[in-house]
C-alpha cells in the first residue's frame, strides 16, 4: 500500500494556544497518518514516533490526544466506521424497517475493505496487546451498536418487543447480523455483494423478531 502524504498537521501559532480549526486541523492530520501506517505496517510494527513524524508533530502532542497507542488504532477505526452509520434513517418505519436499516449499515461498515484489514490486526495481535483487544469490545468503539440499543429500547418501551435483557438482545442481534459476513469475508472465502447483504439481513430480522417480538 502506498503511504500518502498527511495533510499539514496544524501547529500551535507561536506565543498562544492553537485555535480551533489548528487544532482540528492536528487532530485530522494524526488519524490520517495512523490510519496509513495501521493498514500498512499492522498495529506492532507501528510506532507513535512514526505517525508523529509523519504527521509532522511530535510524540509528545500525540500522545496528549491519544493516551495510548491501542486508543488511537480504536480512533482511527471509529472514524472509519462512523461514515457507514445514518442514524437518521433509523428515525422513522416499522420495528422491522428500522432493524433492517441499522442491520445493512452494520454489514458496510464491517466489511468496509479498512476494517476487514483492522479486525485481521486486532485478531492476530490479540495476545500480545490485550488491552486493544478490550478497547475494541467497548460499546463506544462501535457506533451501531449505542444505535441498536436505542432502537431496541425505545421498541421495547412501546410493548413491541419482550423484556429480554437489552444488553443480550443487543449482543444477539449484533453476532447474528454481522459474524458469518465478516468471518467469510475476513478469511477471504467470500464478500457479501449487496443482494446478498440485503437477503442475510432480511433473513435475520425476521427470524430475530420471531423470536422477541411482544405477542
Amino acid at each position: 500500500m502506498t503511504k500518502k502524504p498527511s495533510t499539514a498537521a496544524a501547529e500551535p501559532r507561536k506565543g498562544g494556544r492553537p485555535s480551533l480549526k489548528q487544532a482540528a486541523d492536528l487532530h485530522a492530520s494524526i488519524l490520517d497518518a495512523a490510519e496509513d501506517l495501521f493498514l500498512t505496517d499492522g498495529f506492532s510494527a507501528t510506532g507513535i514516533e512514526t505517525i508523529a513524524k509523519q504527521a509532522n508533530t511530535s510524540k509528545a502532542t500525540v500522545y496528549a490526544r491519544f493516551n495510548s497507542k491501542e486508543a488511537l488504532f480504536i480512533a482511527v477505526s471509529n472514524r472509519v466506521l462512523n461514515t457507514h452509520f445514518s442514524p437518521i434513517i433509523l428515525a422513522a418505519g416499522s420495528l422491522q424497517e428500522r432493524l433492517t436499516d441499522l442491520a445493512l449499515q452494520m454489514l458496510d461498515a464491517l466489511l468496509d475493505v479498512k476494517i476487514l484489514r483492522m479486525y485481521s490486526i486486532i485478531t492476530a495481535e490479540a495476545e500480545r496487546f490485550p488491552e486493544l483487544v478490550r478497547l475494541s469490545d467497548q460499546k463506544s468503539a462501535f457506533a451501531g451498536r449505542a444505535l441498536l440499543e436505542n432502537v431496541l429500547a425505545e421498541e421495547q418501551a412501546a410493548g413491541h418487543l419482550k423484556a429480554h435483557d437489552l444488553a443480550l438482545l443487543s449482543q444477539l442481534f449484533l453476532a447474528s447480523v454481522v459474524l458469518e459476513p465478516l468471518r467469510q469475508a475476513s478469511l477471504g472465502l467470500h464478500h457479501f455483494d449487496l443482494a446478498e447483504r440485503k437477503q442475510w439481513v432480511d433473513l435475520v430480522v425476521t427470524i430475530f423478531l420471531n423470536g422477541c417480538r411482544a405477542d
